[in-house]
């Protein structure tokens, strides 16, 4: 009895690899189309997605998402007017302010010398607020006091700070401090002799906070509630740090052009499309069907890289541009690596799926041998630096992880499934001619 005839198991594979390509292709414009243009949720445009994919034209409206740093926005200058004595007390005034500017994160601001004791501190415009200045640039000297305002203890024996949460909800946060030897010992003292009273923090004599004891507190520091994010953060970094030598006057802020002149963002942004542009057209010439996979895979994760980038709030700066263009180019090398390695098989008669299979497991290691060690280095400065370096190597981290799951995940989907739907014949994916298989 002749048996039914079974349907082609190839042929129902071709169909599903043709649909998932079109999926996924119908997803990435979707995707960069959304990025690029932004969409209004409801008639009234009351409610809309804004774009997060910078582009040269006259839209700005990814601004609003990507605020641009002092470097390529509008900007706010202060003129700030030290009472220093000397130059040596108002060098340590500069220093003391710019490892303020670096330890809050402030990538897009800059500090410049004036003559007279004063100091121009340039920030993007209605970025910061009148709180966040006036905090950067005060005395920051902290004292602790008991309930009658009597300082016991200064704030010089303070040797580190950091925040946390207080609740869930994200609105309360503790502010925490550690003291070195000799200031635990006073405050133990202290808060042994004031049990059941308050003790008061203060900031350049006025009274910042204060807590009740409840016992004494003999570890050489304590955790304050009480404080928003802003101010628990600010005032960490300020007890980091040493205080002012000498008072600073602020005058109005007086507004400005970027820094870097008014058309700069539209060149950086020219000039940073024309380089994708250019590896796009690179891997379509060398690499054929699979460089249209390569120039799919790089345009993808370029928007992705951005993405994050406004989902971080990283800001339009010279540091996001570094890490992005730097997170791009290794997208490029990962690229390159894997389709050299499977060129090479496919010209000596390999198949196409055998060659990327090939390709992975060996040349595939030398790309992770180079994004591996950088993913470690910017995970460890994150750690150590809370401050400009750390917020740059945050936008690395990021992009690096983008480019691994471009080259190793996104490519390899889209690349198996085109070789499905495609076939293997090795002059749509390689230049020069293939040696015939024995």
């Amino acid at each position: 009895m002749a048996k039914p005839a079974k349907t082609p198991v190839k042929t129902n594979s071709k169909a599903v690899s043709a649909i998932t390509l079109v999926v996924l292709l119908v997803v990435t414009v979707v995707f960069l189309f959304l990025g690029i243009t932004g969409r209004k949720l409801d008639s009234e445009g009351l409610y809309k997605l804004l774009p997060w994919i910078p582009t040269p034209t006259s839209r700005f409206e990814w601004r609003e998402v990507l605020v641009p740093g002092a470097d390529f926005g509008e900007t706010q200058a202060y003129t700030l007017t030290s009472a220093a004595k000397d130059d040596a007390e108002f060098e340590a005034t500069i220093n003391v302010l710019s490892k303020r500017l670096a330890q809050l994160g402030m990538t897009d601001a800059a500090l410049d010398k004036k003559e007279n004791n004063q100091v121009l501190l340039t920030l993007p415009k209605d970025v910061y607020s009148a709180n966040t200045v006036e905090q950067l640039t005060s005395v920051g000297h902290y004292s602790f006091a008991d309930g009658q305002g009597v300082d016991f203890l200064d704030g010089k024996h303070i040797v580190n700070a950091n925040i946390a949460p207080a609740d869930q909800t994200m609105q309360n946060w503790f502010l925490s401090f550690e003291l070195d030897a000799e200031g635990k010992q006073i405050f133990a003292d202290k808060t042994t002799e004031l049990v059941g009273q308050n003790v008061l923090l203060k900031k350049d004599g006025l009274t910042l906070m204060q807590a009740n004891i409840g016992e004494p507190l003999v570890e050489g520091g304590a955790s304050l509630p009480g404080f928003t994010y802003e101010d628990a953060f600010i005032n960490a970094v300020l007890m980091r740090n040493d205080m002012l030598p000498a008072e600073v006057n602020e005058s109005q802020a007086q507004a400005g052009e970027p820094m870097l002149g008014s058309a700069a963002a539209k060149w950086v942004l020219v000039g940073l499309w024309a380089a994708v542009a250019i590896a796009c057209v690179c891997l379509l010439i060398k690499y054929r069907l699979a460089g249209v996979i390569g120039a799919w895979t790089l345009v993808a994760a370029f928007g992705l890289m951005w993405l994050f980038a406004a989902l971080m709030k990283s800001g339009f700066t010279v540091s996001t541009l570094l890490a992005i263009g730097a997170s791009t180019a290794l997208t490029v090398y990962g690229l390159i690596v894997v389709y050299e390695g499977m060129a090479g098989d496919v010209r000596h008669g390999r198949s196409a799926k055998q060659a990327l299979k090939q390709s992975y497991a060996t040349y595939g290691h030398v790309a992770l041998d180079v994004y591996t060690p950088m993913l470690i280095l910017s995970l460890v400065m994150i750690i150590m630096d809370s401050g400009v370096i750390g917020k740059v190597f945050q936008s690395l981290a990021v992009g690096l992880l983008v480019a691994l799951v471009a080259v190793f995940i996104i490519l390899r989907v889209l690349l198996s499934n085109t070789f499905v739907v495609a076939g293997e014949n090795s002059a749509l994916y390689v230049t020069g001619k293939a040696k015939e298989v024995a």
